[in-house]
């Protein structure tokens, strides 16, 4: 130990628990002080002040921590020491103070501080320790001329120093180096980090206008836009987290996109909501409530006018193409059950005009009412041509019902547009019209030429006129003039037979009644051959009441038996005509 004795100059203080001494040289300088807190005498310890200085001296390390390495081997033999000079209750605190002159480094424990001052003020004042375990270390540097130091144990000032002057070489270069390297090395980094931020913010501003750029394109595909806004509000939030500095561009760039991202939530809100109503006006249109759809329209068009011209300009289009189909629509107020025509006609246009629009409208119940009436139609035409083919009947039954009947027909027939069966219908109308016509003539032409003879009081040949024109009554079907000609024949009869009685006291003369077969058999020849002439043009009808006329004369006188014979064939003939349809006859 006494080779590595130390030349250790004490200072003024050397009281009974605190001893400070230095060791300087041209290089460096070294305080130690020590503080004993308890039993033991201060000289018994002086050995580890100078054992701390001479291990600094043999390896001068100008480091704080390499100086608290040191302080923390000395205790550890301190340690043993108290248990030899049986000294257990004893506690030491240590303080060092390291200068090249240039820079400054203090450790320390518990209780010790120092000041540095400058121009007359505390330049710098360490923190106390007050835990006994510890040790704390300050570096500081550069030093300058003229700056005082005080070392304290607690309120007590051991020892004040004045640096008279400072060297330009720092003992600490190494370790400075070491720092200005971290701190060159640090800001280096610093502005790489702010460049690659810088260049990653750019990016991901450019990835974000990228995504609004996805908005525009698709600016009606609001679940997606939706999702791609969360995206970029994400994606803004991690750059807020990731990036601590934002250039004045960029920050400016970072609000606008954050205004950007309202401005493009309150559009796809919007849109969010014009679809969502689309979607409900698609079923009102479906359902052809066209009215409340175009209703719909004008109430969210208001919202658009800022937001999508486009849009808007569609929605104007279907309002337009909305108004034309309530056009259209108002024809269903004029479906009437009644008339199936018209219906159905109805029913056609607007299921065309359905059809052809661009919304997709159900016209289920206008086809089920369209295929509904054309069922109708068709029972109705059913019915309408059994009705037809029953003319005949009625005709040969009774022709004016059956002209009645055609008229129906033909009527009803043009309701339901059947043309052919219309056309048909009409030449009977006027075919049967005109063979009433001829009847009707017949029987006043008959009727008339009966008032001739009745004059004369020829009342057989009168009333075989009126019995000719009773039979075309009969045809027609007049009952007012049935009952006009049965009741003057039945005068006529009278009148004959009171004549016929009034003759018969005449007759008695053998030249009267001779006269009165005359006429008699004169009459019967000329309804024969009358009869004959009608036969051979094919009037069957005239010929058999001539011959029916004859055939009744003959019975009043003693006439020829084969020529009555031949008369009754010929209108047996004429009864087998008649079997036919009785218009046939007149062909």
């Amino acid at each position: 130990m006494d080779d590595r004795k130390l030349n250790i100059l004490p200072c003024s203080i050397n009281e009974k628990d605190t001893h400070f001494v230095y060791y300087e040289t041209e290089e460096f300088t070294i305080w130690v002080s020590i503080f004993i807190e308890g039993e033991g005498k201060i000289e018994l310890f002086d050995s580890l002040i100078e054992e701390l200085i001479f291990r600094f001296t043999e390896n001068s390390i100008f480091s704080a921590k390499y100086i608290k390495k040191l302080i923390t081997e000395i205790l550890s033999e301190f340690d043993d020491r108290i248990v030899v000079e049986n000294t257990e209750n004893s506690k030491i605190y240590l303080s060092c103070m390291l200068t090249d002159y240039c820079n400054v480094i203090y450790v320390y424990m518990k209780d010790y501080f120092f000041n540095i001052k400058r121009s007359n003020e505390i330049f710098f004042k360490n923190q106390i320790i007050e835990n006994k375990d510890l040790i704390g270390y300050t570096e500081l540097f550069p030093l300058k001329e003229n700056d005082l130091i005080e070392i304290y144990i607690k309120d007590k000032k051991i020892v004040e120093f004045e640096i008279l002057k400072t060297n330009q070489i720092s003992k600490f270069i190494n370790n400075n180096f070491f720092i200005k390297f971290l701190l060159l090395s640090l800001i280096v980094c610093i502005f790489g980090y702010f460049i690659l931020s810088n260049v990653y913010i750019n990016s991901n501003f450019k990835n974000i206008e990228n995504m609004f750029d996805r908005i525009n394109k698709n600016k009606y595909n609001y679940p997606s836009n939706e999702n791609i806004l969360i995206k970029i509000e994400d994606k803004l939030r991690l750059m807020d987290n990731k990036y601590i500095y934002y250039s004045n561009k960029n920050v400016a760039k970072k609000e606008k996109l954050r205004n950007k991202i309202s401005e493009e939530k309150k559009k796809n809100d919007i849109f969010k909501n014009v679809f969502e109503i689309k979607e409900k006006i698609k079923k009102m249109i479906k359902n052809r409530e066209f009215l409340k759809a175009k209703n719909e329209y004008i109430n969210i068009r208001a919202k658009l006018e800022d937001v999508s011209p486009d849009l808007l300009l569609d929605i104007n289009k279907d309002i337009d193409d909305l108004d034309k189909l309530i056009m259209e629509q108002n024809n269903e107020l004029f479906l009437i059950e009644e008339d199936i025509i018209k219906n159905t006609n109805i029913l056609d246009n607007l299921i065309e005009k359905y059809k052809k629009s661009k919304f997709e409208i159900d016209i289920k119940d206008l086809e089920d009412k369209k295929n509904n009436n054309i069922k109708l139609l068709d029972d109705l035409k059913i019915k309408l041509d059994n009705r037809y083919l029953k003319i005949d009947d009625i005709l040969e039954k009774n022709i004016l019902e059956g002209l009645k009947e055609i008229i129906y027909l033909k009527n009803e027939y043009d309701k339901l547009k059947f043309s052919k069966e219309v056309e048909y219908l009409s030449k009977r109308e006027l075919e049967i019209s005109d063979k009433i016509l001829n009847l009707e003539n017949e029987m006043n032409e008959l009727y008339n030429k009966h008032k001739k003879y009745y004059d004369i009081k020829e009342y057989t040949t009168a009333i075989s006129f009126l019995e000719k024109a009773l039979y075309y009554a009969n045809l027609l079907h007049n009952n007012n003039k049935i009952k006009e000609l049965e009741g003057r024949i039945r005068l006529i009869y009278k009148q004959k037979r009171k004549l016929e009685l009034e003759n018969k006291k005449k007759i008695e003369n053998p030249k009267e009644k001779l006269r009165l077969e005359n006429e008699i058999r004169q009459s019967i020849k000329l309804s024969i051959e009358k009869g004959d002439e009608l036969l051979k043009n094919d009037e069957y009808e005239k010929a058999f009441i001539e011959y029916k006329r004859a055939i009744e004369l003959m019975d009043k006188v003693n006439y020829s038996k084969s020529i009555k014979k031949d008369i009754d064939k010929k209108m047996e003939y004429i009864k087998k005509k008649k079997s036919k349809k009785w218009w046939e006859l007149w062909k």
